[in-house]
């Protein structure tokens, strides 16, 4: 079942709902392909503190500094695609008046919903053992 989660952001009232499994991967996908090399780096290392410690905030930042002027918007949008701001959906209409010249706002909302749709990627990563803390070769060396 999808969770709604709600959140205050300058004096907004924001609800994100978890995006259908299907969207959510597509998007991650997306996000993939812009920090595949930071985040497959951190996987790679087998360090949990290292890719735990990768900020949803680096991320939000990473879209700016990655993308074009054409894709960014694009993909905002689909970020904010299950995501309702004073109980308006933020669709492109909406969009454009709740963030011109409200661009601090926009990336805190944008953290939000990464946080509530990514969040836990990190620890599922983590249980299912595609990541952790590996033993050192001179632990298995006898």
């Amino acid at each position: 079942m999808l969770e709604c989660k709600e959140k205050t952001i300058d004096g907004h009232e924001y609800q994100v709902t978890q995006f259908p499994a299907m969207q959510g991967m597509k998007i991650a996908v997306a996000l993939a392909k812009l920090f595949g090399a930071g985040i497959g780096g951190a996987i790679g290392s087998g360090s949990v503190a290292q890719v735990m410690n990768m900020d949803v905030s680096g991320i939000v930042a990473g879209i700016f500094e990655k993308l074009d002027e054409e894709q960014t918007p694009k993909l905002i949008l689909r970020l904010f695609s299950s995501t309702h701001r004073d109980r308006r959906e933020l669709n492109e209409v909406n969009f454009n008046d709740a963030f011109a010249a409200n661009y601090g706002e926009m990336i805190k909302a944008l953290k939000f919903v990464l946080e509530v749709n990514y969040g836990g990627f990190m620890g599922a990563l983590e249980q299912a053992k595609l990541i952790g803390d590996q033993p050192s070769s001179a632990a298995t060396e006898n």
